[in-house]
């Protein structure tokens, strides 16, 4: 065992680099699966990238830091994007250079950017990796820069979450209180039961919640359309909230999506909204992701509080209501813990409440992300 090459260690069992490689390849590939880029085979993308994400560890150097030499440095993540350069992936190479530090700038006038790392920096001897690990060349279409940053972040996430997500696995054994949400279905039968009262409209009935049954009917039918963008406009008190869900999870279930993502301006619309959410389909299917969230939910119950704050890591709750600044900003970033996420933004209905409430001075970049999304994820 020891001549195995390790990626690591826990307590006295070791993971080899080859099972961590291969498993966090499966992962991202996985997480790509509702990715859609003409012409690029974006699984089989993601899979070479994940391969290559930790071959650095093949070094000597690495090897003697993570049987008890903890005090080497040494750095394992400029090897794999080499390699990816060399094969002409270069979404790979940007990022296998940032699965632990963020997305480095393709060129600037520091030498920590891609560029000058790959040329420049000296790195341990890792060709060890050749004889257990074959990184094959997978052809990346000439995408328009705007289009390359955006599929290049959308990689980085499904890379570094299964990248995350093995090493948790491993380090923790009976890990973390992870997933086993209701599914979609059940949570749009959830809905369907608490309106039903509302869609026979019989006795004594004011003509506002005629009205609101009418939006409400309305926007369930409009959800068995096809995938696309839809606009709701009522009126304040027209019972837009509960439409709007109806329509998100009935659109959902039709078009086979993961998750609904409520995008909201004010953290006090946010509040009454996971209420209302959580009251309808149950407290522990409603992620809510804003500055106060981790804080309540740790004043409630400690079980909740703990598993908020992995779901909130990767966004792996079937309905999340987020803010505006955390979704734009997440598209638009660098950092791993806010990119980690958005592979689970692909195949998600996403509502954007308040629309107008997006300043006008980020609403091209906002709107440029939103088709985005809608072309290829």
């Amino acid at each position: 065992m020891r001549d195995e090459k390790i990626a690591h260690i826990n307590m006295q069992k070791e993971q080899t680099i080859k099972e961590h490689l291969e498993n966090v390849a499966e992962r991202a590939a996985d997480f790509c699966v509702d990715y859609r880029i003409e012409n690029l085979d974006v699984q089989d993308y993601a899979y070479q990238t994940g391969l290559a994400h930790d071959i650095g560890k093949y070094s000597d150097v690495f090897q003697k830091k993570i049987r008890g030499n903890h005090e080497i440095m040494t750095d394992h993540s400029t090897a794999g994007a080499k390699e990816m350069t060399k094969l002409r992936m270069p979404a790979g190479a940007f990022a296998v250079a940032g699965h632990h530090g963020g997305l480095p700038n393709g060129w600037d006038c520091t030498n920590s950017n891609l560029i000058q790392r790959i040329k420049n920096r000296e790195i341990e001897q890792y060709s060890g990796y050749k004889s257990e690990i074959k990184i094959k060349k997978v052809s990346e279409p000439a995408l328009k820069p705007f289009e390359e940053g955006f599929f290049t972040r959308m990689l980085f996430s499904s890379l570094v979450d299964g990248d995350f997500l093995d090493t948790e696995a491993f380090m923790m054994q009976n890990s973390a209180d992870r997933g086993n949400y209701e599914p979609v279905k059940i949570l749009y039968q959830k809905i369907l039961e608490y309106i039903k009262p509302w869609c026979t409209i019989t006795g004594q009935v004011t003509e506002l919640n005629k009205i609101r049954t009418e939006i409400l009917e309305q926007c369930i039918l409009e959800g068995k359309g096809k995938r696309g963008c839809y606009s709701l406009t009522v009126p304040t008190g027209g019972g837009k909230t509960i439409s709007s869900l109806a329509f998100a999870l009935q659109h959902a279930v039709q078009n086979n999506m993961k998750r609904i993502i409520y995008v909201i301006p004010y953290t006090s619309i946010i509040e009454q909204n996971v209420q209302v959410f959580q009251n309808i389909l149950g407290k522990e299917n409603v992620l809510a992701h804003y500055c106060t969230a981790l804080l309540e939910s740790e004043k409630q119950d400690n079980g909740i509080y703990e598993k908020y704050k992995l779901s909130i890591e990767n966004w792996d709750a079937p309905v999340i209501v987020t803010t505006n600044v955390q979704f734009f900003e997440s598209l638009y970033s660098n950092k791993v813990s806010k990119c980690r996420k958005l592979h689970n933004i692909a195949n998600s209905v996403i509502i954007f409440d308040e629309v107008q409430m997006i300043p006008l001075h980020v609403m091209l970049p906002c709107v440029k992300a939103v088709e985005m999304l809608l072309k290829s994820y």
